[in-house]
C-alpha cells in the first residue's frame, strides 16, 4: 500500500502571491498552483461565496474593474485529517488614462516663427491630479513606441503631430492623440473705427467716460 505523505501546513498561507494592480479591462487569472485532482477549492469574492470550484479563478475583461478581494480555501481530497489552508489576494483595476484633447496650432502665412508644441502640454495637463509625461512625434508608430520625440519648438513641414501621454506609475498603456499644424491669413475686412467725441464732465475738465463697445 502506497500512502502519499502530507506535511502539516498553516491554515493561512501565501500561495496566491502579492496584491496586484492592472489597467481596467485587463483579463487576469489567479492560479493556486495546486493539482485539482488532489484538492478541492472554494472561492470567495469580496466575502461572497463564488460558484467557481476550480484551481484557478479567471477574471474576464468585462469584470476587470474596481478593487476586489479574492479568497480561496484549499482542502486535500484524500486525507481527512489534513486541515487545509487558505489565502487571500486583492486585485485592483485602475481606469485607463484620460486627458483633455490637444488643439490645432496655427501661425500667420509667411511667419517663420516655430510652432510652440508645448501649448498643448498645458492644455492636456489641465485638471489632472498628476503630471503626465508628454512627448510629440512625427508618426503614430513613433508615438506608440515612444521613439524619436520632436522638439517642442518645431519649425518643420509636418502637418499632423502625434502626442504620446503617459501617466507615471500607472499600469495602463500610454495613449496617443493627434493635432494639426496650419497657417492662417489672420483677420480680414477689418473696418476703421470712427472717432469718439464726448463732452467733458465739467467745463474746466478734460476728462470724460468713454464706452468703446459702440465701435466694436
Amino acid at each position: 500500500i502506497f500512502i502519499k505523505e502530507f506535511s502539516p501546513i498553516n491554515q493561512q498561507s501565501t500561495f496566491l502571491g502579492s496584491d496586484l494592480t492592472f489597467c481596467e479591462g485587463t483579463p487576469y487569472t489567479i492560479n493556486t498552483g495546486f493539482d485539482p485532482s488532489q484538492y478541492s477549492f472554494i472561492w470567495r469574492k469580496n466575502s461572497q461565496l463564488d460558484s467557481n470550484t476550480s484551481s484557478s479563478y479567471s477574471i474576464p475583461s468585462t469584470l476587470a474593474n474596481g478593487t476586489n478581494i479574492y479568497q480561496v480555501f484549499v482542502t486535500p481530497l484524500f486525507c481527512d485529517t489534513f486541515e487545509g489552508y487558505t489565502d487571500i489576494v486583492t486585485i485592483n483595476f485602475v481606469p485607463p488614462i484620460t486627458t483633455p484633447d490637444p488643439i490645432d496650432l496655427k501661425r500667420c502665412v509667411g511667419d517663420t516663427t516655430p510652432y510652440d508644441l508645448s501649448q498643448n502640454t498645458t492644455i492636456i495637463s489641465s485638471g489632472l491630479s498628476y503630471t503626465p509625461t508628454i512627448t510629440y512625434h512625427s508618426s503614430l508608430s513613433n508615438a506608440i513606441s515612444g521613439t524619436s520625440p520632436l522638439p517642442t519648438s518645431y519649425n518643420g513641414t509636418l502637418t499632423t503631430i502625434f502626442v504620446r501621454i503617459v501617466q507615471p506609475g500607472s499600469p495602463c498603456p500610454p495613449i496617443v492623440k493627434q493635432f494639426n499644424l496650419g497657417t492662417t491669413n489672420g483677420p480680414t475686412n477689418i473696418g476703421t473705427p470712427s472717432n469718439v467725441e464726448l463732452c467733458a464732465l465739467t467745463p474746466i475738465s478734460s476728462n470724460s467716460v468713454l464706452n468703446f463697445n459702440s465701435i466694436n
